[in-house]
């Protein structure tokens, strides 16, 4: 996992964004999760950003580099994530990307950001066949919390790492499958 400051200037773009989407239709958690998902998104495009990463941000996919598109999953959290955490991703939504990115925000009592960490990735297919489904109604047992909705978690302990994607994105980038 890497965890990195918060940048100022990208909690403003988060602020701005998310107040503008306003809440997304089948979003988990609504305005406050679309601004910790805009800081994961900037935190990702600025690790990845000498390798030319941009934010697409569309339905189908928030960050496209090496011609690999992925979608950034961001959890609000009240501290640093662990290793037995879980990344989620709803059933309904598997979206025409090449990977998932995690990340989690950690906040303070007042909902500001405190650090921002990518906990890792995983292509769609491995993330497919590694997750489990929970069912709606169901509560997770590796966290107490019962899904809203149909989910796919996958614990951060399952995800490659960031430098593992830097690594796969340098290749691809030289053309080399």
């Amino acid at each position: 996992m890497l965890t990195l400051p918060i940048e100022p200037e990208e909690v403003e773009i988060a602020r701005d964004e998310a107040k503008r989407m306003g809440p997304l239709r089948g979003t988990i958690v609504g305005v406050p999760g679309n601004f910790a998902g805009v800081i994961g998104e900037l935190a990702v495009a600025r690790v990845l950003g000498y390798l030319g990463a941009r934010r697409d941000n569309s339905y189908e996919h928030d960050i496209t580099v090496a011609g690999w598109r992925f979608d950034v999953k961001t959890k609000r959290r009240s501290g640093k994530p662990a290793t037995d955490f879980v990344g989620t991703v709803p059933v309904r939504q598997v979206q025409d990307c090449h990977g998932y990115i995690f990340t989690s925000v950690e906040m303070d009592r007042k909902e500001n950001p405190v650090s921002v960490t990518i906990c890792g990735w995983q292509r769609k297919d491995r993330f497919l066949f590694l997750s489990e489904v929970i069912e709606a109604g169901v509560m997770d047992p590796s966290n107490g919390w019962v899904c809203k909705e149909s989910c796919r978690n996958i614990p951060y302990s399952k995800l490659d790492s960031v430098f593992d994607l830097e690594c796969h994105l340098m290749l691809a980038l030289r053309g080399v499958k």
